[in-house]
């Protein structure tokens, strides 16, 4: 039997899940106007978010706990809902519930060693997608729009795109859509562990095109739904379907893509080796890999003078503060820990480059600098005096993670979110300050941020003279520039 503690560490996993925040957020933002009906539509997704992962888990494991979690999460949703809204989902339900029995038999089979038929596959694909019906359920009832059908395709294509990442975790044990393939062909015994070798094999068997054929015929009846009310499900099921198709197409190759520039950073291309350049690396980016900062590496090292990869650990220590309610100094060893890591990552991607011209530093080192607490100091005093500056900050905060934000204000009262929100206001201070320090003082100035993002429009203000006399207070000299630097793959 699971214990307390461990189901809410399991809903706090499910409340994390991307796509059903901020996906289902702007759906949601696009669709409904009134605030707080906004805000219960977004409880009841959460919610059958919640009972559709609870349920997996029972029929996985058969313990109670989980049953009992399902009901309870059932009883949430219910509670916004009337009596025939109620009976339609109890219905949808029911057809899921089938599912699960058909799951068992495909595991059976599985552990059995048998062969499998892509009507089989395609069968279980196709009913592994019902909890849509169930979430376009719900946005009909509070937006009068039926999406079920545009997001069961997102979900049949996010699944399969899920079972890349899962090969190795489900081998053998669940039904993965990449492993039954290869059981239509081959015997259980034979079949390889590893992902990369799987891909490989798929290749060899011809498997491949029947993957393809099948994911390009979900993607195709996409494009004859109607989007108009949910533009953003539109890219993601593109982007999920391009995902799906890439390890067949050989896409293999990265290579960096200048997406946007301003100020200094267009001249850095004509200007080869004049500007010095940084990027802060936000730990919480996962574009940060270390294929893609040895792509910047290669980067800096033709267009830079010099660069510098700022890992910023000390200021995400307000992120631990606000949403995993730790004390400051635990999460400043928290994150001061995960910077440590991060640079030795980094550095033995270094080894390959000059290092003479590259530099990595953590925050950390930052506050040992006379004129970045000076500068600190101001920003700070500036952001409680100007009202403007005042709402431009908290805007950005807002753009940023909004999202986040409003998930985790359901879980504690208005006078706690409003008092955490003032400490995690110190983020995007501190952030400020340091891109600002090495911009125009770090060891003689670090005039063109290189990120992969658009350019943060605060910064952009400040230099632009938005703020009366900040720009004077903060001593700046306003050689700037910035570059959105993307990777992209290639054939």
């Amino acid at each position: 039997m699971v214990d307390n503690k461990k189901i809410k560490k399991i809903i706090k996993e499910i409340d994390n899940k991307k796509f059903y925040s901020k996906l289902v957020e702007n759906i949601l933002k696009e669709n409904i106007e009134e605030s707080s009906r906004k805000k219960k539509a977004f409880s009841c997704m959460k919610y059958a978010v919640r009972r559709a992962c609870f349920l997996d888990l029972y029929y996985e494991t058969k313990d109670a706990k989980y049953l009992r979690e399902v009901e309870k999460q059932k009883r949430n949703i219910f509670f916004s809902l009337n009596k025939e809204q109620i009976k339609e989902l109890e219905n949808i339900e029911r057809n899921i519930i089938e599912f699960f029995e058909y799951e068992k038999n495909i595991i059976d089979k599985i552990k059995r060693g048998s062969v499998f038929s892509e009507k089989e596959i395609h069968k279980f694909i196709d009913m592994r997608s019902g909890d849509a019906l169930y979430y376009g359920k719900i946005f009909e009832f509070f937006t009068g729009i039926n999406l079920s059908n545009q997001i069961r395709v997102h979900t049949i294509l996010s699944d399969i795109k899920k079972d890349f990442f899962d090969y190795k975790k489900d081998f053998q044990k669940y039904p993965n859509v990449l492993y039954l393939y290869i059981l239509t062909k081959i015997k259980k015994i034979n079949a390889p562990k590893n992902l990369e070798k799987a891909i490989n094999l798929i290749k060899q068997l011809k498997i491949d095109k029947k993957i393809i054929l099948f994911a390009t015929s979900i993607y195709k009846k996409s494009q004859k739904l109607d989007f108009d009310k949910c533009k953003i499900l539109k890219e993601d099921i593109k982007k999920k379907y391009d995902k799906i198709l890439s390890p067949f197409k050989g896409i293999n190759k990265v290579e960096v893509l200048v997406r946007e520039t301003n100020d200094l950073g267009g001249s850095i291309f004509d200007n080869k080796g004049k500007y010095s350049c940084f990027t802060g690396l936000s730990m919480g980016n996962k574009f940060f890999s270390k294929r893609n900062v040895k792509l910047y590496f290669q980067f800096a090292t033709e267009y830079c003078n010099k660069y510098l990869l700022l890992i910023g650990d000390e200021v995400e220590r307000w992120n631990y503060i606000f949403f995993k309610n730790l004390d400051k100094k635990e999460a400043l060893e928290r994150v001061r820990k995960i910077g440590i890591d991060y640079e030795r990552a980094f550095s033995k991607v270094l080894t390959n480059f000059n290092k003479n011209k590259i530099s990595i530093i953590r925050i950390n080192d930052l506050p040992k600098e006379k004129g970045y607490e000076k500068l600190l100091k101001v920003i700070k005093k500036y952001y409680k005096k100007d009202t403007l500056f005042k709402k431009d900050v908290e805007k950005e905060l807002w753009n940023n993670i909004g999202g986040k934000l409003n998930e985790f204000r359901t879980k504690i009262t208005k006078e706690e979110f409003n008092e955490k929100l003032k400490l995690l206001i110190n983020y995007i201070l501190e952030e400020m300050s340091i891109i600002i320090y090495v911009t125009e003082f770090y060891k003689g100035g670090y005039p063109i941020e290189i990120y992969p993002d658009k350019d943060i429009q605060i910064k952009r203000n400040i230099y632009n003279k938005k703020y009366k006399g900040l720009y004077e207070k903060l001593g700046l000299k306003g050689r700037r520039g910035h570059i959105f630097l993307d990777v992209k793959n290639i054939m």
